[in-house]
């Protein structure tokens, strides 16, 4: 996303939202910003203000955690986050250095470190 958008309100329409729960069903559009999420109301409920993403349909759910990674590249982090992937536990990555400048990129998923 960027900063411009990051900074906008966004709705994302007409999609399903899991949120680990046993939420109700429906057909939710869900409001956020820079601060988080700012409402999630039925579709239709409301005219969103700002940005609005059709969801088509789709499901809407947390960031994901992949809780074991080993990186070769630091590309891996940008292609976790398009995955949905927004935490990534790193096991390993040698040299501890290479796990440093990766968090220092600031590109893509949270990089979290056993060994450094």
């Amino acid at each position: 996303m960027t900063t411009a958008a990051a900074t906008t309100a966004t709705t994302v329409t007409d999609v399903a939202v899991f949120d680990g729960t046993d939420a109700p069903a429906g057909r939710f559009d869900v409001s956020f910003d820079a601060s988080g999420i700012t409402g999630v109301l039925p579709t239709g409920a409301a005219r969103p203000a700002g940005v609005r993403v059709d969801g088509a349909g789709g499901t809407l759910l947390p960031g994901l955690i992949d809780a074991h990674v080993h990186f070769l590249d630091p590309k891996e982090l940008s292609t976790l986050a398009r995955f949905g992937v927004t935490t990534a536990l790193d096991m390993g990555t040698w040299p501890p250095r290479f796990v440093a400048e990766l968090r220092a990129a600031g590109h893509g998923a949270d990089l979290r470190s056993a060994g450094a």
